[in-house]
């Protein structure tokens, strides 16, 4: 059960100042109290109690009170009680209009009412102060934007100074003040227009050609690095498409199969891929040049297709391939590639792959 009490009538501890004294209100713990919108958190308090039943519960502002100064002392729940019990300001902070006692107070409340609360009434306290401050205009919403621009301004003027004075190895220097630059302006850009989305959007000052990709994937949603579109022949893997943003891959059938016919003199018998390849241009591009598909069959015939011997078994060689993949990724560290510089990555693609290859082969000289 809870019942509120009156906040404001009250004259603060009258038995401390007989004679129409009172605390110093310059005080950092009464400047504090006057922060805390005390009254709407005791509403939110409230609900954790029954109305009706049970032993009264502890004040609103003592409970909410200890805890704050809990974190802003740093103290523990027993020191911080014996700090109390001493700090007649630190009991105007959490309520008391009188001189507290032992009794009104135990290094067991906070523990127990700490569980009782839950993580939403700390949440809502969170953000109800917050509220309160930035409607005061104490905590202001400040634009970094136009620092930026200075800054950059300034950096450039020092070039300038720099390049006169004949400075040598400025390059790299010129390189990452234009890098800069345009993160600014697509900042800029983006706050303008209210927002969160810019084509070609850098993300990485020492890799300004990384793009995030979407991925999809319940664990990782965005990546950020190459992407690569490979091809898998009888063991062996080919990279034929490689780049540092997002791209569609299953548009890239035609290309894979032209990179077959490239390096074999003739084109492929079948083609194993994704379902995601078997869009309706790949299916008729695919069929227009005699090349048998594994992708699931449209129309009422899928069902006897779908049981044919041959398209089960190239359902299964998708597991191979899959395969091949992960063992590139685990022992051939395609995962984490090692050489800097935007070309770096794909050499480090390729030439991984180039030895996973050769390992391949030489376990069938």
């Amino acid at each position: 059960m809870y019942r509120a009490k009156d906040r404001k009538t009250q004259v603060l501890f009258p038995e401390l100042f007989p004679f129409r004294g009172k605390l110093d209100e310059r005080n950092r713990w009464l400047r504090i109290e006057k922060l805390i919108p005390w009254e709407e958190l005791e509403i939110e308090y409230r609900r954790a109690f029954s109305p009706d039943f049970g032993r009264p519960a502890k004040d609103a502002q003592l409970v909410i009170g200890l805890l704050l100064l809990k974190h802003m002392t740093g103290l523990s729940d027993r020191d911080l009680i014996a700090e109390v019990l001493e700090n007649p300001y630190m009991q105007a902070f959490c309520g008391f209009r009188s001189m507290a006692t032992e009794e009104t107070l135990e290094a067991s409340t906070l523990s127990k009412i700490r569980q009782k609360l839950g993580l939403g009434f700390f949440r809502e306290l969170e953000r109800r102060t917050y509220e309160v401050l930035i409607d005061r205009r104490i905590i202001k919403a400040k634009g970094m934007l136009q620092y930026v621009r200075r800054n950059l301004g300034q950096l450039r003027d020092l070039l300038q100074r720099a390049k006169i004075k004949r400075k040598k190895n400025l390059r790299p220097l010129w390189e990452r003040l234009h890098v800069a630059e345009e993160i600014f302006r697509q900042q800029w850009e983006m706050y303008k227009r209210k927002t969160c989305r810019i084509a070609n959007r850098i993300v990485s000052m020492h890799r300004p050609y990384v793009r995030p990709i979407k991925t999809g994937k319940l664990a990782q949603d965005t990546e950020f690095g190459a992407k690569g579109a490979l091809v898998h022949v009888d063991g062996f893997l080919f990279l034929d498409h490689f780049k540092h943003e997002a791209f569609n891959e299953a548009e890239l059938a035609v290309r894979h199969v032209a990179g077959y016919e490239e390096r074999f003199g003739k084109l492929p018998p079948y083609f194993v891929a994704d379902h995601k390849y078997g869009s309706q241009k790949n299916r008729e591009d695919l069929d227009g040049l005699k090349i048998r598909t594994s992708f699931k069959p449209l129309g009422r015939a899928s069902r006897e297709k779908q049981a044919d011997p041959w398209f089960k078994a190239k359902q299964r060689e998708r597991n191979r391939i899959e395969g091949a993949f992960g063992n590139g990724k685990e022992h051939y560290g395609l995962d984490g590639v090692q050489y800097v510089g935007e070309e770096g990555s794909e050499i480090w693609a390729r030439t991984s792959l180039l030895a996973m290859n050769l390992k391949t082969a030489l376990r069938r000289v």
